[in-house]
């Protein structure tokens, strides 16, 4: 029964997701498309993440193979469904819930992507093998995985030829701007793809038909021109809807461009099948016939009654493109003495030309000429079309004055200039310049740099155009920038260089350049002062020269130890100065420059050069004599007592104090008294950490005898019995002392052979014992 239900419902959603992929990629319902991705224009319409996820999932499918998996986290309540057996609830939630979402998917995908030209237009097929839980006691079906596949045509294999093709037409397409670029791929397809003779073959309603085999449908046409816009950089979706004639109606399918922040319709299928190009770059109310093309062409159709979402088409633009067009007018084309003033007006925004004054919408240009002319000028529009204008005055009769210019001063550093303009006929008066008596000469005195055209008109009205330009008046003080050879610590000088923009004088303690604008000084030692400038004019400007780089005082130094105390581990070394200091090899140098540090891990003594960021040297000794690496080595003594044992241990250096032992005055002993016996390891440690191991055995303690060897078996007198043998042995001649030597000699023998037959049966008997 489960392998049934699974079978079904896996049928069931695959043909839905076959559906909703072939919908999307085709338009954008905002004019703006600057934030918009024009590849996922209908994917954006989609609403669920059910279908975005099979959008995805054809998307992915790079192989073309037309199979792929969606996982889902789909669960359906009992509740929804209103059949009794297992199969007919399946069924009935795939045709309410499912369906919608699959031929959302499927139509989004194939509007989006013409360029997947091998998926059929008739959707899905296949099986799907979800995993189904239908679980009784919380009444729910669950869906985890869709299996789906696509119908795939057999050209599939073929596309390597067309992206091939596709670059090469793309290629050969140009234009001096996107409209001659859009004309152009629409006159490609017109000439080079056929929509007669159509055999219902479902390539014909490709970009693969209409670029390899030259014949297609509107699909095929329409799927090929956005291909081609879009590879040219150029915005363009495919639009869907229907085709009215008045009387029937029927699915077509057209094209989108975005040019000049305006949507237009393009239908290469309609102008190949009338003979005119009536349907390029149109709007909803351009007149088509005796109807508008909204009321012949209707987009958002929904191509499958299970389909969900109605997508929206970009929203067009009222009017049928314009081609970039100007006019010409002129103030008066009757014979005058006066300027002509010319206006060219333009249907678009227009870039600005020199001499021509631009409105402020860009629209409209003018210039006034005295002087006939005949030439043809560029305009352009802001989106880069061009045209060629003529413009002819030929109505000025005039014949200009004779103009002659001069200037009282030329030389630099004028502090005013008088011009003079001077013809050879009588002149009309002009604002702000003083007219000789006689009429021919115009003057006018400048305080000022400036560059301007004076308009000069004779009594007969006939004019004349004198630039005046001045540029040597000199007024205020001269331009000066200070700049440092370094500025950097250094113990060396600074060089302290001013460049002016004028002539400067002299200026004592400072070298003057052969061009007079440069001056130069050596500072020695750190300044900071006020000097003032001339320039050869006599104007004057101060200028501050501050030095603080110079550094010639060696730096104090500090050194400290991270510790002083005997250590068996590393020492760090500090070297801290009062000033910043230059990096040292193998040194560590801190975030404020101030201190370098470095680890030793031995002693030793040497001597450090320190330099400062002046290059300033100081030398400073380290000395390190607490690194302690080795153990301390040991004696070990036993002493017997009336008490016990009392065990003496005897370092060659200062040890550190041992729980239950006690530490000579020199700190370099320890004993304490054993009444039991014991074996044990004692660890001394030095001041510097390091660890050796003593064993201690006592093995002789018992009730009846305190007597206790020494560890390596040889008897240790006590100090006691030591005192007396020698005071003893003072006493006798020479003859009885070599006696008394030998008898001591031979005694020790014996104890020594004694001792170690003891011990040896000592051993035996506790091991007979146990």
């Amino acid at each position: 029964m489960k392998k049934k239900i699974l079978s079904s419902f896996c049928i069931l959603i695959f043909m839905v997701t076959t559906v909703m992929i072939y919908y999307t990629k085709v338009l954008a319902i905002e004019s703006d498309t600057n934030n918009i991705d024009i590849n996922q224009f209908y994917y954006e319409q989609l609403t669920s993440d059910l279908a975005k996820d099979i959008y995805d999932g054809i998307l992915n499918d790079t192989s073309g193979t037309g199979k792929f998996t969606v996982y889902t986290d789909l669960s359906f309540g009992l509740e929804d469904v209103t059949q009794d057996t297992e199969e007919d609830m399946i069924q009935e939630l795939y045709e309410k819930n499912i369906s919608p979402e699959v031929h959302d998917a499927f139509c989004a995908f194939i509007l989006d992507h013409p360029e997947y030209y091998w998926v059929r237009y008739n959707g899905i097929d296949g099986t799907i093998t979800p995993e189904i839980l239908y679980n009784m006691s919380d009444e729910t079906i669950n869906i985890t995985q869709l299996d789906m596949e696509l119908y795939v045509l057999p050209q599939v294999e073929n596309r390597e030829e067309f992206e091939t093709k596709l670059t090469e037409v793309a290629d050969s397409i140009t234009g001096e701007n996107n409209y001659e670029i859009l004309k152009n791929i629409y006159d490609y397809i017109i000439t080079n793809v056929s929509n007669e003779s159509l055999t219902g073959d479902e390539i014909q309603q490709t970009a693969y038909g209409a670029l390899i085999n030259n014949k297609a449908s509107d699909e095929g046409a329409s799927n090929l021109f956005t291909l081609l816009c879009r590879e040219k950089g150029i915005d363009s979706v495919i639009i869907r809807g229907e085709l009215s004639d008045g009387e029937t109606t029927k699915l077509h399918q057209w094209s989108g461009v975005y040019l000049e922040d305006k949507w237009y319709a393009v239908d290469t299928d309609l102008d190949n099948a009338e003979d005119t190009n009536n349907w390029f770059m149109v709007g909803n109310n351009t007149q088509i016939g005796d109807k508008k093309f909204s009321e012949i062409l209707e987009a958002n159709i929904k191509p499958y009654e299970e389909q969900k979402t109605t997508f929206q088409e970009p929203i067009l633009t009222n009017n049928q493109y314009e081609e970039f067009s100007v006019t010409v007018e002129y103030s008066t084309t009757e014979t005058t003495k006066q300027g002509v003033v010319v206006t060219i007006s333009a249907n678009k925004e227009m870039v600005p030309i020199d001499g021509w004054t631009l409105s402020e919408d860009k629209k409209y240009m003018q210039r006034e000429f005295y002087e006939n002319v005949e030439g043809v000028m560029t305009l352009t529009s802001v989106y880069g079309e061009k045209i060629n204008q003529e413009v002819s005055i030929n109505n000025i009769e005039n014949d200009p004055p004779d103009i002659e210019v001069t200037y009282s001063n030329t030389e630099e550093g004028a502090s005013e200039v008088t011009v003079t303009i001077t013809s050879d006929r009588e002149l009309q008066e002009l604002e702000g310049w003083e007219l000789s008596e006689d009429k021919k000469t115009l003057t006018k005195t400048y305080t000022e740099n400036t560059t301007e055209t004076v308009i000069v008109t004779d009594t007969l009205s006939n004019i004349a155009g004198v630039e005046i330009s001045i540029s040597n008046i000199i007024g205020g003080a001269p331009e000066c920038k200070v700049s440092y050879s370094t500025i950097e610590q250094t113990n060396g000088s600074v060089v302290v260089t001013i460049t002016s923009n004028r002539e400067m004088e002299e200026l004592e303690g400072w070298e003057l350049s052969e061009d007079k604008k440069t001056l130069t000084k050596t500072y020695n030692e750190n300044t900071d002062e006020e000097i003032e400038l001339e320039d050869i004019y006599g104007n004057k400007i101060k200028a501050n020269i501050t030095i603080k780089n110079i550094d010639k005082e060696s730096p104090k130094l500090e050194v400290s130890y991270s510790t002083t105390n005997p250590t068996n581990d590393k020492v760090k070394v500090y070297i801290k100065s009062d000033e910043q200091l230059n990096k040292l090899d193998g040194w560590e140098i801190s975030a404020d420059g101030y201190t370098i540090s470095k680890y030793y891990f031995e002693n030793e003594t040497n001597t450090i050069k320190v330099q400062d960021l002046a290059g300033n040297e100081t030398e400073t000794e380290i000395r390190i004599e607490n690194i302690d690496k080795e153990e301390p080595q040991y004696t070990v003594e036993y002493e017997n007592t009336d008490n016990g044992i009392i065990v003496h241990i005897t370092a060659n250096e200062e040890i550190q104090p041992i729980e239950g032992w006690e530490l000579s005055s020199d700190r370099k002993a320890i004993t304490k008294t054993y009444t039991e016996n014991k074996k044990e390891v004692i660890e001394i440690k030095d001041l510097a950490g390091n660890i050796s191991e003593v064993p201690v055995t006592i093995t002789s303690i018992d009730s009846q005898n305190n007597n206790q060897n020494s560890q390596d078996g040889s008897n240790i007198a006590t100090q006691s019995g030591i005192e007396g043998l020698y005071s003893t042995l003072k006493r006798l001649p020479n003859a009885g002392k070599t006696t008394f030597t030998i008898l001591i000699t031979a005694l020790i023998v014996v104890s020594i052979v004694f001792y170690l037959k003891y011990k040896q049966y000592s051993r035996y008997s506790k091991y007979m014992k146990k």
